[in-house]
């Protein structure tokens, strides 16, 4: 017994007889085709399979080729789905890799105005002795870094809203 898969021919193709081109290429005397369908039932080919005897099947070992087919049928529709989850599941990979990458680079650039700010503040705690230019100086720095750091965090917040709005929201959560 050999099965073979056959596709639709493409357009502006001659389609070959099936039977004609499986009995050809397999040397068989009896063909069992079942329609292998797509999932909104259109045909996309056809499983044969061959049977290189001179006498007919008896109606045991046609019943037996048919559950054969349909069961080769069933596996190729089950392979064909597991390619779409692996696929589904490469993506998703992807996506929670940009995600990581994302919250690594944000969190390097919120680093850098938390360090100013935070040195700001121990070196006002810490010299009372600072003149009043410096102290200005200082304190401006730490207003300037604050804004930065309230920029930063506002556009992540409008980042997350656009995201829960958008379809894409239950792959980025």
């Amino acid at each position: 017994i050999v099965f073979l898969y056959r596709t639709r021919p493409p357009p502006g193709s001659t389609p070959v007889p099936h039977a004609a081109l499986c009995r050809s290429r397999a040397g068989a005397r009896w063909v069992f085709a079942t329609p292998r369908s797509a999932e909104g039932g259109d045909p996309v080919g056809v499983l044969c399979g061959l049977l290189a005897r001179d006498r007919e099947p008896d109606i045991e070992q046609t019943d037996q080729l048919c559950a054969l087919a349909r069961t080769a049928h069933v596996a190729m529709s089950h392979a064909k789905e597991f390619g779409r989850q692996r696929d589904t599941a490469q993506e998703l990979l992807h996506l929670q890799h940009m995600r990581t990458e994302f919250l690594a680079m944000v969190a390097h650039d919120l680093r850098h105005p938390v360090t100013v700010i935070k040195g700001a503040a121990q070196l006002l705690l810490d010299q009372h002795e600072l003149d009043e230019d410096t102290r200005e100086t200082l304190l401006g720095s730490v207003e300037r870094q604050d804004d930065n750091v309230d920029r930063m965090v506002g556009d992540l917040l409008d980042l997350d809203r656009l995201a829960s709005d958008s379809d894409i929201a239950p792959i980025i959560k």
